[in-house]
């Protein structure tokens, strides 16, 4: 969510204090980044400025970058879901993950919830 929605769009203080770009170097702990390629409402570079600080910083971190995907990752929903169940697994848990997956979310009943 966008800091403006709590501090005010014009308070940049807020927006430094929120922004994981600007504190990269400090940010602890295993780190996926997943964007959609086709977002309409965080444009990939944001994402891209992260990741090239976290490499300044030299920190650990796993970029998947889901080529069609609008922000909410409908069409490709289970897949993200997957990686992101796969990623925990692994670095959670010390692990690889099991062969079974989180079942697919039926887009009807995603899209139902969203909007009713």
């Amino acid at each position: 969510m966008p800091v403006e929605v709590y501090d005010g769009a014009d308070n940049p203080e807020a927006r430094a204090r929120s922004s994981n770009v600007d504190i990269a170097d400090r940010l602890v702990g295993k780190l996926l980044l997943i964007h959609g390629g086709m977002d309409d409402q965080v444009h990939p570079d944001h994402t891209l400025r992260l990741a090239d600080r976290l490499i300044a910083a030299d920190k650990d971190f796993e970029l998947l970058i889901v080529p069609g995907a609008e922000h909410l990752f409908i069409d490709c929903l289970h897949y993200v879901r997957k990686r992101g169940w796969d990623f925990l697994v692994r670095e959670l848990m010390g692990t690889q993950p099991p062969a079974y997956r989180p079942a697919p979310i039926p887009i009807d009943e995603l899209l139902g919830e969203l909007f009713a």
